[in-house]
């Protein structure tokens, strides 16, 4: 049987739903809908051959704790399956290097898990320098021009982005997410011999 094409009026109740979001007394109801589904995961499930329930923990009540272990777990894992061992094996050592680092691509959320993934791999030693996971276009021309080491995301699907990622300074290394391909940058965002002369010159 032929499917039949969408049409605007088969659409309509989409549109209405989304229409709603501009009155501010049924925002929060709507966004509660849309969020139950997470937050209710782990909910008891019933067994059809017996009609028993197996009792679980709800996400929602579980700790920061195990929510963030949670999280970060599924991270490294999108980072180890978007980036092969070498480029990836490079990427590490130019975040231990306190480097300006820029990933790119076209899913929002594998930005902000590839991100987060790098820094916690450099545990025990901390990343304390500008971390934006999911930069703004209208501010990712003034960023990544900023003076000291940073981890950025650049969404690639933005209009302009391309251009952006394309003229990035030589002291950025590009992460390419979507292709799996790390270009290093051309200089060092540092002179390390420079701070190694100084501080020969002090000790």
């Amino acid at each position: 049987q032929q499917q039949r094409p969408l049409s605007l009026s088969s659409a309509a109740p989409l549109v209405d739903i989304l229409g709603n979001f501009r009155y501010a007394d049924t925002e929060q109801g709507i966004l509660q809908n849309i969020i139950r589904p997470y937050v209710m995961r782990g909910e008891p499930t019933s067994n059809n051959n017996n009609n028993s329930t197996t009792p679980t923990t709800r996400w929602g009540n579980q700790s920061t704790a195990f929510q963030t272990e949670a999280f970060q777990t599924t991270a490294l894992l999108s980072l180890v399956e978007s980036i092969p061992p070498i480029p990836l094996a490079l990427l590490f050592l130019t975040a231990l290097l306190e480097q300006k680092i820029v990933f790119s691509s076209k899913r929002r959320s594998v930005l902000l898990s590839v991100s987060t993934a790098l820094k916690s791999l450099l545990e025990p030693l901390e990343w304390t320098h500008l971390f934006v996971p999911l930069v703004p276009l209208a501010l990712a021309n003034d960023l990544v021009q900023y003076p000291a080491p940073f981890i950025l995301g650049i969404p690639s699907d933005e209009k302009g982005s391309i251009d952006l990622v394309r003229s990035l300074p030589d002291d950025v290394t590009l992460v390419d997410v979507d292709v799996g391909r790390v270009i290093l940058a051309k200089t060092f965002s540092h002179d390390f011999e420079a701070i190694s002369r100084s501080r020969r010159g002090n000790s």
